[in-house]
């Protein structure tokens, strides 16, 4: 009976923590995990804080025109944002301006510590403010995180690091 109880749990939280793949980057306690299937690239974004994680893409060592995932867990409610970096300190969700919105798959879980997100984006970006993400091209990855939920408050930790999808 009390297994009946708990099985869902368990699987849901053993397939969140099962090895996503063998192309991975830590950096300053946050880690960045990613995979290609079909025509999507799934992510799995880990890091120490209670509030939200964030990835960047850029073909260019900036933040301006930086592809930005942001996300959140809130009431066991996984959310993910796509946003485009105008200039540092200024990004708009791709919604408000005009694309739509790509991302799929979105799960997660928190404890008091770490949260964890996963999430996928379509291979071919959809918009002028989508970056296509291919296999084998090099990218500036920004990882950052907070300890707050809310997008507007600023990151507890940010850096980037040059990457190949």
């Amino acid at each position: 009976m009390i297994l009946n109880l708990f099985w869902p749990l368990f699987i849901a939280l053993y397939g969140l923590m099962m090895p996503f793949s063998n192309q991975q980057v830590t950096k300053n306690g946050m880690t960045v995990k990613w995979h290609f299937e079909n025509d999507r690239v799934h992510f799995k974004m880990c890091g120490p804080a209670q509030g939200w994680l964030a990835i960047g893409f850029n073909e260019k060592e900036d933040i301006s025109d930086t592809y930005l995932i942001m996300g959140n867990i809130v009431n066991n409610s996984p959310n993910v944002v796509e946003y485009y970096t105008i200039a540092p300190g200024h990004y708009q969700s791709v919604v408000q301006l005009g694309a739509n919105a790509s991302v799929a798959d979105i799960k997660g879980m928190q404890t008091n510590r770490y949260s964890e997100l996963s999430f996928s984006l379509p291979v071919q970006g959809e918009g002028q403010y989508q970056k296509s993400l291919m296999k084998g091209e090099d990218y500036h990855l920004i990882m950052a995180y907070s300890a707050h939920h809310d997008f507007q408050h600023h990151s507890r930790m940010r850096t980037s690091v040059k990457i190949q999808l």
